[in-house]
């Protein structure tokens, strides 16, 4: 008691979301960190209940991950976004490592989940700028140019980008427009 006393503590103290699964996948304990960001009750996230915090467009990827690491006792890494209590979703980077006995077999998973919200955006605005230095090499067409350009930050930053452009004496026109889903 006094040993899981001071695990409970030194788990609460960690600034990432802490969790401890069993040998199946359910989790069944989580850091006062997870309930914070998340703004959930242990009851909600019981079991498989973690799944109502991911991105519906990645879960699928998730849980195949997460399923091939239980059934083969491998660790799980991940990148993934969580959502927050405040309705936002935030990039975390998930590892989870097996804890076996003496016969190999994984008796329960520890699992941190350590946010890479900042990382992953920097990483990326620098991946726009290299690849806009990279568009603007390529042409000395404006309108070829911009759109370019428009393409490279719908497909990387936003889910779609209007770059409008002011010329002296004239209304701004929209010079460029492009949506991550090509079909808009």
């Amino acid at each position: 008691l006094e040993s899981e006393g001071k695990f409970r503590t030194l788990a609460n103290s960690l600034p990432q979301l802490s969790w401890i699964a069993g040998p199946d996948g359910n989790i069944s304990w989580y850091n006062r960190r997870w309930f914070q960001f998340t703004g959930t009750t242990l009851e909600q996230m019981t079991g498989w209940g973690w799944q109502s915090v991911h991105d519906p467009a990645v879960l699928p990827l998730v849980v195949e991950r997460w399923t091939k690491s239980i059934e083969t006792g491998e660790p799980f890494e991940m990148e993934f976004p969580l959502l927050g209590k405040d309705g936002k979703f935030r990039w975390f980077l998930t590892r989870a490592e097996p804890v076996k006995d003496s016969a190999g077999e994984v008796v329960r998973w520890f699992g941190v989940c350590t946010d890479v919200d900042e990382q992953r955006r920097h990483r990326l605005e620098n991946e726009v700028l290299a690849m806009s230095s990279s568009v603007f090499a390529q042409s000395l067409d404006l309108e070829a140019t911009l759109q370019s350009l428009a393409d490279v930050v719908a497909s990387k930053l936003a889910d779609w980008c209007t770059i409008a452009v002011a010329e002296p004496g004239r209304e701004p026109r929209v010079a460029a427009a492009a949506h991550r889903d090509p079909r808009h």
